[in-house]
């Protein structure tokens, strides 16, 4: 996906798979961990999640719902559920609406934590968001860094 205006400029690409992404027959996927380090709650930041549960097979109609962990530290997380996805669609979901007392239980760590979504047999695309609450600027990642560069950090 590619998304240009006068404002704007961003782009999101999967990359190429060997196999069928959320096949509807045939060998499944085991799971998807995606792994987000820069959760930042703070009066000047909204930090989110989105999860897209997409498939190289058009026949694919599998509804999905993710489960979700905000950590604080390597032994201590809060746990939600993260939302109904419908097959070839997305939701975004707010850190502060999925855990109303993330900036309390975040705040031994000045507001930074990580989150962790997990679902199993099936392959999903994540996208970690922080912006500013009037909306004038924002920031998104993927689930970056790769897992073995947030080791220490859990």
């Amino acid at each position: 996906m590619q998304y240009v205006n006068a404002k704007v400029v961003g782009g999101y690409r999967t990359g190429l798979f060997t196999r069928t992404l959320n096949p509807t027959s045939g060998k499944k996927h085991f799971a998807f961990t995606g792994i987000n380090p820069q959760v930042m709650v703070h009066k000047d930041l909204v930090a989110s999640v989105l999860l897209i549960n997409h498939s190289s097979d058009p026949a694919y109609d599998r509804t999905v719902s993710p489960t979700i962990r905000l950590y604080r530290n390597s032994r201590e997380y809060l746990e939600a559920p993260f939302g109904e996805i419908p097959s070839h669609g997305a939701l975004e979901r707010c850190v502060t609406k999925l855990f109303p007392q993330a900036e309390s239980y975040l705040s031994e760590n000045q507001g930074r934590g990580l989150t962790v979504a997990h679902a199993p047999g099936v392959t999903l695309a994540s996208l970690h968001l922080l912006r500013s609450p009037k909306g004038t600027t924002l920031g998104i990642d993927h689930s970056r860094p790769a897992y073995t560069n947030v080791v220490d950090y859990l």
